[in-house]
């Protein structure tokens, strides 16, 4: 008996419908369909098999003539089913996407319809006579029912060319490529049968193009797709937790820093010696470099979070230009490098754009050129293309320095990367701005370009398109001469500033002293809410983000509350990363001023919300009481001292801040153990903060590093630690008290 054609089919379309089966599915209506196919075809190898070992065994029965004639209504089905596939993969509804009720309604009854002609032509199929023939090893099918089947194969090999030729893209249409392989098999089978009446071919050629239709329908590996989610959530948390980290020592780098440059700044401007007043400038300049490469990480962190936005605005493009050239002369120094200016002297005089980014990109690409330039020149050249009431400014920085070589221009975008590290030494930087440069100019929809030649040179090529102001230059222009920040008279106006930190409660007073204004101090929320309760008035208050019991924006959301407020409220913040400063003006802040604070947005500030006197203001001078206190206490306990007056320069600061400690210390402690009690973690964590950071500036690394562990547990609610470990902070902070209090001899 000749059944290997059958024996090879039963084999291939288990092996594809157990793979099917298995495999995770998109819920579609090509897998919702190709299910039947399936099913169908397997039943027909069955049939075709059971038909055939019944004829060679049980010749003329009446159950091997009913298996015989069922085995042809499967093949009959097996068509229909196909069609209906095709039809399923032509129609309208079908748009790849998962099945919904009004889709699953719409194929149901198609299916539905299917069935009642199906079960029509088989029963049709039953009623006719069947001739069987048994040979040896084959046998032949024919009669009236044999014919029919033939004839309904033949309309749906009609109908599914139709729709392929109807619906399809082209020939090459994948998912119409198994009707052309099914005519193609069929004709061919037909041909085949009539040279060699023995083979039939049916039941392999159904199992073929069951097969076929699995390879073209799209159905990804949804366990790679789960796995590809796990981990772009996983890489999501991971840039969360980044975000969260930059967040954190953005916060924890400015808070000393705006002691460090706010207490330089004011040294400056001391009456004191020569070598001390250079020292102090080395100060400044040290801390700036510093905030400069905490803002370049806090810039590509934006940038890669998408948390940058374009604010365009009417701009004067000669101002803007000055401001760069007065920054990079000043970089410039005194290198013997000349510093050319090329300018379209057509170039229109107010723009449209976002000013702040242009000059950011143009500092960063200029400020390159100086790094990298020992002797030559640096060309500034400023085209522009007029485009009505457009124009593509053409931007070139062209340098006689060091160059690049192709290596180093492939990477010349990549984070962290900088060149010739052993012939650069010297050279400050990150390895930042270039990627921050790209970024922006990415943002403005512009072009950078860059040809170089190691050992000779590099020229970057920018192109923007800006609009065209109708604004006239006067309007735009700043009222403020950027080179003259000198504090003006404000004498009776009156400042509220609010933080819990006394170092910066100091840095603020003694910036804001030089304007003659009144100044009132508090270090927290509920005693600023109060003052505005009992009537003060004050013509502007800055107000810290991040304090005990009452954060910023929850004291201004009080404020808001009380009839008739109507003061500005600036938010004073060292956490500016991620667009943090333009949620605090959503929150309802006028304004933000970053810490460390700077004299000049300072003075912009000022400017902003107060009047200026005609008479020039005249700084107090404040004197205070100089008290000898006993060092080597400090020593016998293991204070740094060294290293605490490198972060607050001389001992009156320290004696000062040990003060100021050692009067809060009590209290804080006492927060610390009823926010414990309440497992109020949040401000648990804020109060261990404070006193991590002030015991840091003060040496107690043991109990600075106490504190610091309570407050990384606070943030993330872990009580049964902060339970544990607060009887040994508990016991650090007996002891640091009853050294202070012998130190200062309470």
């Amino acid at each position: 008996m000749d059944i290997f054609f059958q024996i090879s089919a039963l084999f291939y379309i288990t092996l594809i419908t157990v793979v099917f089966l298995i495999k995770k599915k998109n819920n579609t209506i090509e897998n919702y369909t190709y299910r039947g196919v399936i099913v169908v075809a397997f039943i027909e190898i069955i049939l075709d098999l059971a038909s055939r070992v019944l004829n060679y065994y049980m010749t003329g029965h009446i159950i091997t003539e009913i298996t015989t004639k069922i085995f042809i209504c499967s093949t009959i089905t097996w068509a229909m089913t196909f069609t209906f596939y095709i039809f399923a993969i032509s129609s309208p509804k079908n748009d790849g996407k998962e099945m919904t009720k009004d889709k699953k309604r719409y194929f149901t009854n198609a299916l539905l319809i299917l069935i009642a002609i199906v079960i029509i032509l088989d029963t049709v199929a039953i009623m006719l006579d069947i001739k069987i023939e048994v040979f040896d090893s084959f046998m032949l099918i024919g009669g009236p029912v044999h014919q029919f089947s033939y004839i309904c194969i033949g309309i749906t090999m009609i109908i599914n060319t139709y729709m392929a030729i109807r619906y399809s893209k082209g020939i090459t249409d994948r998912k119409y490529l198994s009707v052309h392989v099914y005519t193609l098999l069929i004709l061919a089978g037909l041909v085949a049968q009539t040279l060699y009446p023995r083979i039939s071919i049916h039941v392999t050629i159904a199992s073929i193009i069951t097969m076929l239709i699995y390879f073209t329908i799209e159905n990804p590996d949804l366990q790679l797709i789960e796995e590809l989610n796990i981990a772009t959530q996983q890489a999501e948390s991971a840039n969360h937790a980044k975000s969260d980290f930059l967040s954190s020592m953005s916060h924890e780098i400015r808070t000393p820093l705006n002691a460090i440059i706010g207490f330089s700044q004011a040294l400056a401007k001391e009456d004191i010696s020569g070598t001390a007043k250079e020292e102090v400038k080395d100060i400044l300049n040290a801390s700036n470099n510093l905030l400069e490469i905490i803002n370049g990480i806090l810039d590509i962190s934006k940038i890669e979070a998408n948390k940058i936005e374009i604010v365009n605005v009417d701009y004067s493009t000669r101002e803007l230009l000055n401001e760069v050239s007065t920054i990079i002369n000043t970089r410039i120094g005194s290198k013997p490098v000349e510093f050319k200016i090329d300018l379209d002297e057509n170039l229109p005089t107010v723009l449209y754009g976002d000013c702040m980014r242009i000059k950011q990109i143009l500092l960063n690409l200029l400020t390159n050129a100086v790094k990298y330039t020992t002797e030559g020149h640096i060309i500034f050249q400023i085209n522009f293309q007029s485009m009505g009431s457009k124009c593509k400014l053409i931007i070139k920085v062209e340098d006689t320095g060091i160059g690049m070589t192709e290596k180093d221009l492939s990477n010349l975008y990549t984070k962290f990367q900088r060149f010739d590290m052993e012939k650069n030494v010297n050279i400050a930087g990150t390895g930042l701005g270039m990627a921050i440069t790209k970024g922006l100019v990415d943002l403005l929809e512009g072009e950078l370009l860059v040809k170089s030649t190691y050992g000779e040179g590099t020229t970057f090529t920018l192109f923007l398109d800006q609009q065209i102001s109708t604004k006239r230059l006067e309007e735009v222009e700043k009222k403020i001469d950027d080179g003259n920040i000198t504090p003006f008279d404000a004498s009776g106006q009156k400042v509220m500033v609010v933080d819990d930190n006394k170092i910066n409660l100091k840095v603020a007073e003694k910036l804001l002293e030089e304007y003659n204004l009144e100044i009132e101090l508090v270090d927290n929320g509920r005693e600023c809410i109060n003052r505005i309760l009992s009537g003060n008035k004050y013509d502007v208050i800055f107000l810290d983000i991040m304090m005990p019991k009452m954060k910023g924006p929850e004291v201004l959301q009080n404020l808001k509350n009380i009839s008739g407020f109507n003061i500005p409220v600036v938010a004073l913040t060292a956490d500016v990363i991620s667009g943090m400063e333009d949620k605090y003006i959503e929150q309802g802040f006028d304004d933000c001023m970053p810490k460390p604070i700077v004299e000049e947005e300072l003075f912009y500030m000022l400017k902003r919300f107060l009047k200026e006197n005609e008479k020039p203001a005249v700084a107090e001078v404040k004197e205070t009481p100089k008290i000898e206190y006993d060092k080597t206490l400090l020593e016998e306990f293991g204070v740094d001292l060294e290293s605490s007056l490198s972060l607050l320069k001389d001992m009156e600061t320290y004696n000062n801040k040990m003060e100021i400690f050692y009067q809060e210390l009590e209290g804080k402690l006492s927060a610390l153990f009823q926010y414990r009690n309440e497992q109020n973690l949040s401000d648990y964590g804020i109060v261990a903060h404070a006193l991590k950071t002030e015991a840091k500036y003060l040496g107690f690394d043991k109990f600075s590093e106490l504190a610091y562990e309570h407050e990384l547990n606070a943030r993330e609610k872990n009580i049964d630690y902060i339970n544990s470990n607060y009887p040994k902070l508990k016991m650090e902070s007996i002891r640091i008290q009853d050294l202070v209090k012998k130190y200062l001899g309470k």
